[in-house]
């Protein structure tokens, strides 16, 4: 079962974590909006994994596999990326990028569920 409103979410994420980075391209705060940008982008890219995730092992309990340890190595990489960029990526907008996917999310979800039944759009 897929939450409601999760698949417009994650597009609605990829326009504005694209939005963020041609901000920073024109110039406006470029270190904050590239490290929003990364930090969405790698938060999207570890919510699709785990959604993944998640539907494997609904359907083949007991598969075991490695998506806990990518999704890590994937944030410590955005993380390490962001440190050694020596200031064009701010590393606490890569966080608040990072970590505020999932409340996204959620408030989609959310959002989605409280909807008359006939409003629904998938």
């Amino acid at each position: 079962m897929e939450a409601a409103g999760v698949p417009r979410a994650i597009a609605a994420l990829f326009v504005l974590a694209g939005a963020v980075a041609l901000l920073g391209i024109a110039g406006v705060w470029p270190p904050v909006s590239f490290g929003l940008a990364l930090g969405a982008a790698i938060g999207l890219v570890n919510a699709v994994q785990l959604a993944g995730r998640v539907r494997r092992l609904i359907e083949a309990p007991g598969r075991g596999g490695l998506g806990t340890a990518f999704r890590f190595a994937l944030a410590a990489l955005g993380a390490a990326l962001a440190v050694r960029s020596g200031g064009a990526i701010d590393v606490r907008a890569y966080a608040a990028g990072l970590l505020a996917v999932p409340f996204f999310l959620a408030a989609a979800a959310s959002y989605e569920r409280r909807l008359p039944p006939g409003a629904r759009r998938r």
